[in-house]
């Protein structure tokens, strides 16, 4: 028998959502896969913890926060500007989404400072 993975509330939050947004057997609430031919709630919207393979499998993974924060991922790191951990998408990469903007806002300003002999 596979092993339940548990959830905190903040975990069970986001994937509820996930569920209702992308999960292709959740219509309405129900469980397609669980359907026989009485209405059956899905399982994760009603407990805390994982127990569909096809959403741990398939739809869990477009998600790559929450999958780390699920999973505990070893490729998580802080942000160099605000300290957050987060799940990089490459090797390079150094901000969380939030901060990559703002670093790339400012390193540009300061470049084009630069070339125009200001700073």
């Amino acid at each position: 028998m596979a092993e339940i993975i548990r959830m905190n509330h903040e975990q069970a939050s986001a994937v509820y959502e996930c569920v209702h947004r992308h999960c292709a057997n959740c219509v309405d609430g129900n469980c397609l896969l669980l359907d026989d031919g009485d209405f059956v709630p899905c399982p994760q919207l009603i407990t805390r913890s994982l127990l569909c393979r096809y959403f741990i499998n398939a739809v869990l993974p477009g998600d790559r926060q929450l999958y780390g924060d699920i999973f505990g991922s070893p490729y998580a790191r802080p942000c160099r500007e605000c300290g957050k951990i987060f799940h990089p998408k490459s090797d390079k990469a150094k901000y969380c989404d939030k901060c990559r903007a703002i670093v790339r806002r400012r390193q540009t300003r300061n470049r084009m400072r630069q070339q125009r002999g200001i700073m």
